[in-house]
């Protein structure tokens, strides 16, 4: 008998672990800023249409991806990573239009970085490596890698360096950083070099997302000058990113 009970309990275990599972609520979109008033829930991927509402805030689960069009005339799209607050103002999603929701598989998820120097170069024996803060499994743990430098980086050019990232999706990227180390030439009584970056353009793509995503894109006249004093640019990820 007593066998029976406990069997009888793990079956029933099994049945509401397996009906939570399959309740898990993947997206939940709101008509109102800070995930309040009304709200419809997702349990899957695919193509949905947003009929009674603008959607004004968005909770997305781990892992997923979601695109809305924020315009009337379901026209400017924009890619959702992680939860997004928003704004009672702003509209995430406009009633009549699509959302799709993406899961995505990160097997092989990798960042691109592509800079380019302003009117100042990084000289030959300088360098530069591109450190991203990633948030998995409830830990986190830096991602780094070096953007070729040698011999130098000239004014007006251009680098890049693709970071693998694998099991990361891309709301788990929280920030990116350049880091920049002054160097010599071989010239002698050199001052420290100092180099302009205009343009900086991170990209997220995986096995899913075979067109890359853009999760930061800066852009100056200078956007960063590295000196002996600067020595690192920060780049916070986006929660949302709009054509």
């Amino acid at each position: 008998m007593k066998n029976l009970i406990q069997n009888l309990s793990k079956a029933m275990f099994v049945v509401i672990l397996v009906n939570l599972q399959m309740d898990a609520q993947v997206v939940t979109v709101y008509s109102g800023a800070n995930r309040v008033g009304s709200s419809r829930s997702f349990t899957t991927a695919g193509d949905y249409t947003l009929t009674d509402w603008d959607v004004k805030s968005i909770a997305i689960q781990n892992g997923y991806i979601v695109q809305m069009a924020n315009e009337g005339g379901c026209t400017g799209i924009c890619t959702y990573i992680r939860n997004e607050s928003g704004s009672e103002r702003g509209i995430l999603g406009a009633r009549g239009c699509s959302i799709k929701i993406i899961r995505n598989d990160a097997t092989n998820a990798r960042l691109e970085c592509k800079l380019i120097t302003g009117d100042d170069d990084l000289r030959k024996g300088s360098s530069v490596i591109f450190q991203c803060l990633v948030n998995g499994a409830g830990t986190r743990s830096t991602r780094t890698g070096p953007i070729g430098s040698d011999p130098g980086i000239p004014n007006g050019g251009s680098r890049s360096l693709r970071l693998n990232i694998p099991g990361t999706h891309p709301g788990q990227v929280l920030d990116c950083t350049l880091k920049y180390r002054s160097g010599s030439s071989g010239v002698p009584f050199e001052t420290t070099d100092n180099w302009n970056i205009n343009n900086v353009i991170i990209t997220y793509s995986s096995n899913t997302i075979t067109d890359p995503i853009i999760i930061y894109r800066g852009k100056g006249n200078p956007l960063c000058r590295f000196t002996a004093e600067k020595t690192e640019f920060k780049m916070p990820v986006a929660n949302q990113i709009c054509n």
